[in-house]
């Protein structure tokens, strides 16, 4: 199996599923150690896979700008946890304890289009860093 590196924040689809089911060291391999692609759960999409590791992991969600393209909103995800040594998931602007306006530091956390892939990335960079080696055959 031939494998390539690729950015973390660029992961989508099975690729990101790959690379979670590694975090979580759950990578289904057949009794001669190949990947079993249809296998792997779809944690970037399921929020019965994903859900849970949002929650284990402390991973905040906030609803980001739209981007556009030909006009058309495409939501705009992003995601960070506290497993960072060093970084609270997020400040309020006035330190006050239900002030609604939040700082978002964009060095530390991971976007996407929908909120489990934005979830999914950070959970991934957290684990195993912003460049990850995923089997070519999931770049597809």
């Amino acid at each position: 199996m031939n494998f390539v590196e690729i950015k973390t924040s660029e992961l989508i689809g099975s690729a990101l599923d790959y690379a979670v089911a590694v975090c979580e060291d759950n990578v289904p391999l057949n009794i001669y150690g190949n990947l079993i692609p249809e296998f792997i759960h779809k944690y970037s999409t399921d929020w019965e896979a994903g859900g849970p590791i949002i929650e284990n992991n402390n991973i905040t969600l906030i609803r980001a700008n739209n981007e556009y393209k030909n006009s058309e909103p495409i939501p705009n995800w992003f995601a960070e946890t506290d497993k960072w040594v060093g970084h609270g998931v997020t400040s309020s602007c006035n330190h006050e304890q239900f002030d609604p306006c939040f700082m978002i530091d964009e060095e530390s956390g991971y976007y996407g289009t929908a909120p489990l892939i934005a979830a999914m990335r950070c959970y991934v960079a957290c684990k195993l860093g912003d460049v990850v080696k995923i089997p070519q055959d999931l770049l597809a």
